[in-house]
């Protein structure tokens, strides 16, 4: 039941900022915060978080048990998770300014639909599933694996979806410029791409 202390650091920063890069439940949050302020909002944020909560345990209690009894698929897995990160971490790395412009209903978002977006978000699945792969050497142990996975997870959607919905608008006016957002994208992207190196050294 021993935990790989060693590679905890580098999962935290991974769902960081795999959490709070602009994405689809960033956004949505953002969007929401500027136009219903944080109290209307809470429904939203409280949705996407269960939805993305919900994902990362069917994922973890899945993928971490037929990863950790097929060392084939394991491996395979890893290689393409590790892809597919340094794809995203390239993508996020290569981005603009997001796009929070969008019209919506007076009526603010409600908790079902958070809750489904997140259900239904393939970028969200694809990552927590790549990181299912990449850090399931964190512990043996899947019911703990599954807990670790989970509530880091649901921890840092949560510091992701309120710091958007309170700070978008305020980001927006900050970030005035397409250089300005290259340049905090890009050094995100950077850090992405370096979570991939403990998972290749256990």
């Amino acid at each position: 039941m021993a935990i790989a202390t060693d590679m905890l650091p580098a999962f935290a920063t991974f769902a960081l900022i795999g959490s709070i890069t602009p994405g689809g439940s960033t956004l949505f949050s953002s969007s929401s915060g500027s136009r219903f302020g944080m109290r209307r909002s809470l429904p939203l944020l409280t949705g996407l978080v269960t939805g993305f909560t919900l994902l990362t345990a069917i994922a973890a209690v899945g993928m971490g048990a037929l990863l950790h009894s097929v060392d084939a698929l394991r491996t395979a897995v890893k290689v393409a998770g590790s892809i597919y990160l340094l794809w995203l971490a390239y993508h996020i790395a290569t981005s603009g300014a997001p796009d929070v412009s969008s019209s919506t209903a007076a009526t603010p978002p409600a908790f079902r639909t958070g809750v489904v977006f997140n259900l239904l978000n393939p970028k969200a699945w694809t990552v927590v599933v790549s990181a299912t792969a990449a850090y399931a050497s964190l512990t043996s142990n899947t019911a703990l694996f599954a807990m670790i996975f989970v509530v880091v997870w649901a921890i840092c959607c949560t510091i992701a979806c309120i710091a958007w919905c309170a700070g978008g608008h305020a980001l927006a006016r900050v970030l005035k410029t397409e250089r300005h957002w290259r340049i905090v994208n890009g050094a995100l992207g950077v850090l992405l791409a370096l979570t991939i190196i403990p998972m290749w050294l256990e």
